[in-house]
C-alpha cells in the first residue's frame, strides 16, 4: 500500500490550499508551537510549510518552502520569504540555516532520507532540525476522520490520501544514518480538542503518552566539533 508520489501530493495540496487555514486544527497547531520556541536572530527554514501558518508565530522572517504552488501563493499573503520547491531538492547554499522545521511533512516524501541529507548540507555546524509527525500506532484516528468526512463532516482537515505513516524507529534510523544526533523525543495530544488541554498535558507525562497523536523530534547536526565534545568521534562517518 503506497502513498502518492511527491507530484501527486502537490496536486492534492494545490486543491486544498484556499481553505487550508480554515480546516486546520487550531488547537493542535497551537500545541505544536510549544516545541518551536527558538531564540531570536536565527535563520529558520520551514520545509513543507503549507500556508506558513505555523512559523508565522515563531519568527515572521523565517523562510517557508512548499512543493505546492497554490500553498505558496497563500503563504505569500502572510510571509515575505516563500520558495516553491521539493523538500528533496532544497535550493539553498551549504551551511546557511540555523534551524529547519518540518511539521507533519516527512511521511509524505518518496525519499525522506534525501530530505534529511539535504537538510544536513544546508544547516550550519550548530544546526538543528525539529520534526513533528503523526504517531503511527494512532493511524486509526485518521481512518475514523476519513470515514466521517465521507458523511459530510468537513471541519476535520481533508483527505490527503496518505496510506501509511512513518514509524518512529524508522525516523531515528534515518536521522542517525544522515548524521543527526537526537536530543529529545516527545509525544503530544491524546485528544485534539482544546477543551481537553489540561487532560492532555497531564497524561502526556504518563505511560498513556504513547497513545498521543503527535511525535516531536529534536535533533542536531553531527559535526567533528560536536562529536569530540560528546566523545562520539568513532561513530561519525
Amino acid at each position: 500500500m503506497k502513498n502518492p508520489t511527491n507530484l501527486e501530493f502537490k496536486k492534492i495540496f494545490d486543491g486544498a490550499a484556499r481553505d487550508f487555514d480554515k480546516i486546520s486544527n487550531h488547537y493542535t497547531r497551537k500545541r505544536r508551537l510549544e516545541y518551536l520556541q527558538i531564540s531570536n536572530k536565527k535563520k529558520i527554514l520551514e520545509v513543507g510549510a503549507g500556508t506558513g501558518i505555523i512559523t508565522e508565530y515563531v519568527d515572521e522572517t523565517s523562510l517557508c518552502t512548499d512543493i505546492s504552488f497554490e500553498m505558496c501563493k497563500q503563504a505569500k499573503k502572510r510571509r515575505k520569504a516563500v520558495v516553491c520547491c521539493d523538500a528533496e531538492l532544497l535550493p539553498f547554499k551549504k551551511k546557511y540555516f540555523d534551524v529547519i522545521i518540518s511539521s507533519e511533512m516527512i511521511y509524505y516524501l518518496e525519499d525522506p532520507e534525501r530530505f534529511l541529507r539535504e537538510s544536513h548540507l544546508i544547516l550550519n555546524d550548530n544546526g538543528e532540525i525539529r520534526i513533528s509527525m503523526i504517531n503511527k500506532p494512532m493511524k486509526f484516528v485518521d481512518d475514523i476522520r476519513k470515514i466521517l468526512q465521507k458523511f459530510g463532516i468537513k471541519e476535520m482537515y481533508f483527505d490527503d490520501k496518505v496510506k501509511k505513516y512513518m514509524d518512529l524507529t524508522v525516523l531515528k534510523k534515518y536521522l542517525d544514518e544522515q548524521n543527526f544526533k537526537i536530543i529529545s523525543v516527545d509525544k503530544k495530544i491524546l485528544i485534539p480538542l482544546e477543551m481537553f488541554d489540561s487532560f492532555n498535558k497531564i497524561f502526556e507525562k504518563t505511560e498513556l503518552g504513547r497513545f498521543c497523536l503527535f511525535i516531536i523530534v529534536y535533533a542536531v547536526k553531527k559535526t567533528n566539533n560536536f562529536l569530540q565534545k560528546h566523545n562520539m568521534g568513532k561513530k561519525f562517518v
